[in-house]
């Protein structure tokens, strides 16, 4: 869009062109983007854990200079897959930030992991396992040889599956504290 009239024709230039002043004209560009990004997770609150993703985007010229950027109706829109591996996009927004307003784009991905997989691999299993163990002490003390190995074998059980779900692609491989530890302790 211009809101001047083109400048008088030069008969230097190379080829005929319509010239317009660019103080007085605005130039709308629409690019779809598919971005590949990395982003750090918190996995304090795991398996009940919810992530943010934020992108923040900018746009140089040829020149390296920053290009301003204007808002529109639904900058935005996820067209994927709602469920993604463990979890599952809640919202995707555009965040807004007074101090990078019209430099950088930013936009936060919402994810929440689907918590039925930790339930029916770790907590349903080790609960079950636990209160067999307890059961243990229902048994007469002077039974002693059967006691010791149920309890045993279920302390084993318990050992090995921890072991198992520790080692699995799925459970995440951080040095920090995670809930599951605690129960897992």
């Amino acid at each position: 869009k211009t809101n001047s009239s083109p400048l008088p024709f030069d008969v230097y230039l190379h080829r005929e062109e319509r010239l317009y002043r660019g103080i007085d004209t605005l130039l709308k560009i629409q690019k779809r983007v598919r971005i590949r990004t990395a982003c750090i997770f918190n996995f304090t609150k795991f398996p009940f854990d919810k992530q943010n993703c934020k992108v923040n985007m900018s746009i140089k010229d040829s020149y390296l200079r920053e290009v301003k950027l204007s808002r529109s109706e639904n900058p935005v829109t996820y067209l994927g897959s709602k469920i993604i591996g463990q979890f599952e996009v809640s919202r995707v927004s555009v965040e807004d930030d007074d101090k990078l307003l019209h430099r950088n784009f930013m936009f936060k991905i919402e994810l929440a992991r689907s918590p039925g997989d930790g339930l029916k691999m770790i907590f349903f299993p080790s609960l079950v396992l636990w209160l067999l163990a307890f059961l243990t002490l229902r048994i007469d003390v002077d039974d002693l040889t059967n006691r010791n190995r149920t309890s045993v074998t279920a302390m084993l059980v318990l050992v090995t599956l921890f072991g198992a779900i520790s080692t699995k692609d799925d459970f995440p491989q951080t040095s920090g504290f995670k809930y599951i530890d605690l129960w897992i302790l």
